[in-house]
């Protein structure tokens, strides 16, 4: 449990959380009874005290170790009992000091603060306040023995000043345990301010998500009615395609026909050429024999010119060759 800390700081906060000031530590020191007497015969006793006080601390803390739940706090604390018992032999001396000002009262508050710090409830130490009334007791019988009025008076200003002290630690415990709870709740406050303003802007953040979710919607809505029209002209496309390689396929198959008869065609003029050129061959003999007729007719004919009337027999055959020139065809 966290707490104010048993410093000078921590100790004034409480004061004034508490509001003990100089007229309020009179005021419960006058209700509680305790007077300029009780504080004198304390101070009387003072030296007795101190004589036995390591006997007083060892009687306490023999107490304490039989408790150790008790004992465990303390090791909790980080806490030595040598420490311990040095703090002890302080407040003893404080106990009879005599002098019960606003000093007294914030040492007070100091070990208050401390107790809370460290986990001692009023349990123990409101125990605590009755073993040192005994141990003191058995030494102001001691002191006064032979004076039971002042033996008497010593033991109700010893009770007095004992009550004084648990009332204001057990207020001081009750304040610091408030404070402790004050300063949790304003860290948590913190907290949850940190936190709402973190909500506030993720709220902001969703919102501004949303909107873009909203503009990413439209966008996709966009983007799908472009993909649609796009898929439908694609198909379009795809048929338009189809149709166009069929067609090409025709084409291929006439021009393949066109191929095929171009090649009968030629055969057929290369054919018709060799035809040709062979008709060509002949006509040319035929016509070299037609020369060599018609140069064997001129010939006959001047034999007979030459035989006169006996050669017109030659002369019959030389007009004969002539009769069937043939006429060179065209190549």
């Amino acid at each position: 449990m966290n707490s104010p800390g048993n410093d000078q700081t921590s100790v004034d906060k409480l004061v004034a959380a508490m509001g003990l000031k100089s007229s309020e530590f009179e005021a419960r020191k006058d209700f509680a009874q305790f007077t300029d007497e009780d504080a004198r015969i304390l101070k009387e006793i003072a030296p007795t005290v101190r004589a036995r006080r390591n006997w007083i601390v060892d009687q306490f803390y023999e107490n304490i170790t039989k408790h150790p739940d008790l004992l465990k706090l303390i090791d909790d604390a980080g806490s030595n009992m040598d420490a311990l018992k040095d703090s002890q032999k302080v407040y003893l001396d404080d106990l009879v000091s005599g002098n019960y000002d606003n000093d007294y009262m914030e040492r007070r508050i100091r070990i208050g603060a401390v107790h809370c710090r460290i986990g001692l409830g009023p349990r123990w130490y409101l125990g605590s306040y009755a073993v040192y009334f005994n141990l003191i007791s058995s030494l102001i019988h001691e002191h006064f023995r032979f004076r039971s009025g002042k033996r008497l008076k010593a033991i109700q200003a010893l009770n007095s000043i004992l009550l004084i002290d648990a009332q204001i630690a057990i207020e001081t415990y009750i304040h610091s345990l408030v404070y402790s709870i004050s300063v949790t709740i304003e860290e948590i406050s913190g907290s949850v301010s940190m936190q709402a303003t973190g909500a506030s802007e993720q709220a902001a953040a969703v919102t501004q998500t949303s909107a873009s979710l909203a503009e990413i919607k439209e966008t996709t809505s966009q983007t799908l009615d472009k993909a649609t029209s796009l898929s439908e002209a694609a198909e379009r496309t795809q048929m338009e395609g189809a149709e166009g390689i069929e067609g090409v396929s025709e084409s291929i198959d006439s021009v393949r026909s066109i191929r095929d008869k171009v090649e009968v065609i030629s055969q057929t003029i290369v054919t018709l050429s060799e035809q040709n050129k062979r008709i060509g061959e002949i006509t040319t003999v035929v016509n070299n024999l037609a020369q060599q007729s018609k140069m064997l007719a001129i010939n006959a004919s001047i034999e007979a010119a030459k035989a006169g009337e006996s050669g017109k027999g030659f002369a019959v055959v030389a007009e004969c060759p002539s009769s069937y020139k043939l006429e060179q065809s065209p190549a």
